[in-house]
């Protein structure tokens, strides 16, 4: 039967407790470093808080954000997540092929539309090259798979459909990075990411480590190259 039609077991509907946190902590953690701490440093201990400071501030902020999105989504499925990693990481090395011809794919997508169309930059100076890099490069990622893979589509494709909750996950993908949006330009390729982080997946009959591994790949390498 297709990847597209099954049905079976039950929702796991306590997981979805990580949108409304990862909604609370993606949108306000930013507003906190940036604004929040560096005033209750200036006020409290008198320190002025430099570009470099704030740089490390947010993205030390985000990570501990991502962090506790990770760490709870492991105590909420402790009862089965680490027999599951273990089975799901050995069939991984099959999907190794894909993830590197489908990540070739995309950057040659990008590398060409780029030419056409200047992409949104984010503007992030990276001081702290390891922490944003663990920031952007890993974790982000790995929320995002987590989130818009694993619960949208995994979860709850189980009720509703693989097929239709694909596309609801891609246009919510989409949707969540609408802070780079300069142009509708800009949000075609976040819909694209969203299409080939979504395909993988499905054809890797719903490995999530398969996606997770393209898009570290995908923001890790792009990371890398953008602090050259």
């Amino acid at each position: 039967m297709s990847n597209f039609s099954i049905r079976r077991q039950q929702i796991r509907y306590q997981d979805f407790i990580l949108f409304p946190l990862f909604v609370l902590l993606q949108y306000f953690s930013p507003l906190f470093a940036e604004q929040y701490l560096p005033f209750i440093l200036k006020k409290v201990l008198k320190y002025h808080v430099t570009p470099e400071v704030q740089t490390l501030l947010f993205n030390t902020v985000m990570l501990i954000s991502q962090l506790v999105i990770v760490l709870l989504f492991i105590f909420l499925t402790r009862d089965f997540i680490f027999n599951h990693f273990q089975y799901r990481w050995i069939e991984l090395r099959h999907y190794i092929k894909k993830i590197i011809i489908v990540y070739i794919l995309w950057s040659s997508f990008i590398w060409i539309y780029q030419k056409a169309v200047p992409l949104a930059i984010l503007d992030i100076q990276n001081y702290n090259f390891i922490l944003s890099l663990l920031t952007i490069g890993v974790f982000t990622p790995i929320v995002e798979e987590i989130l818009f893979r694993h619960l949208l589509i995994g979860e709850l494709g189980k009720k509703w459909g693989y097929l239709t909750m694909s596309i609801v996950s891609v246009f919510l993908f989409g949707i969540a990075h609408f802070l780079h949006f300069q142009s509708i330009w800009t949000f075609l390729p976040f819909i694209l990411g969203g299409i080939t982080l979504t395909y993988v997946y499905l054809t890797s009959n719903r490995n999530l480590l398969v996606s997770i591994t393209l898009h570290i790949l995908i923001n890790a390498v792009s990371h890398i190259l953008n602090s050259i």
